[in-house]
């Protein structure tokens, strides 16, 4: 039911679900289906309505709690559709989650936000995290908010990172950098 009310992105919809949400003891698939169905409502509410950040408000409140891993990935999903002005914060504290999924879908929520809360932790993902995908949603983040201080990361990255995913999304954030000293490394590497 609460899928269906997501998907009928019907704003009508948003009492019940906020409802269920709002009730801590509320666990397990339904909740993680709730924060997405009320991620899709607001989603499609203009950005200046009040229930849209209303229901942002409780779907961040429900994700700075949520600690499964279905109810976090959809809730950043949510976080993303609504686009509350406090989501930076509740989005990064993901980027240490012990999934390299979470880490992944945190850096790609802040990347198309193009929010550089967490930019350190993006630094350290970028030049050390195992998963090929972390790394190049860490690049891109870092290209988007144009952080200077990844640039000696970026150029190591976008020449020598083993996975082609994460050199693409290097190169791309240096051209966003448009710092010059980038052009050298990346004419010797080609």
């Amino acid at each position: 039911a609460a899928f269906a009310l997501g998907e009928v992105e019907s704003e009508k919809g948003a009492d019940a679900l906020a409802t269920v949400l709002k009730n801590t003891s509320t666990a397990g698939e339904l909740r993680a289906r709730t924060i997405e169905a009320l991620g899709k409502i607001a989603g499609t509410l203009p950005r200046e309505n009040e229930t849209r950040r209303a229901l942002g408000a409780i779907i961040l409140e429900a994700l700075k709690v949520a600690s499964d891993e279905q109810t976090i990935l959809l809730g950043l999903t949510a976080a993303l559709r609504v686009q509350h002005a406090d989501s930076g914060p509740v989005i990064a504290k993901f980027l240490t989650h012990s999934s390299s999924r979470v880490r992944s879908d945190a850096g790609n929520a802040l990347a198309r936000l193009r929010l550089a809360h967490g930019n350190a932790d993006l630094r350290k993902l970028l030049t050390s995290d195992v998963d090929a995908n972390v790394r190049a949603n860490a690049a891109r983040v870092l290209g988007v908010t144009e952080d200077k201080a990844s640039f000696d990361a970026l150029v190591a990255k976008a020449t020598g990172d083993v996975d082609s995913r994460v050199r693409v999304s290097a190169i791309r954030a240096l051209a966003s950098l448009k710092d010059p000293r980038a052009a050298a490394p990346l004419l010797k590497r080609g």
